[in-house]
């Protein structure tokens, strides 16, 4: 299996990397929830 210079595998990369993403996706698509949800709730304010 490949290396890295580092001695990590491309499959403990890749695994860092997923768990990177998931991190930092998870609060971004809360906050886009709650801004929608803030965006609904004003307009039915006006109605």
């Amino acid at each position: 299996m490949p290396t890295s210079r580092y001695g990590l595998t491309l499959n403990h990369i890749s695994k860092i990397l997923c768990y990177d993403i998931c991190i930092l996706a998870i609060p971004i698509v809360r906050t886009g929830i709650f801004r929608c949800r803030h965006i609904i709730k004003t307009f039915l304010d006006f109605s």
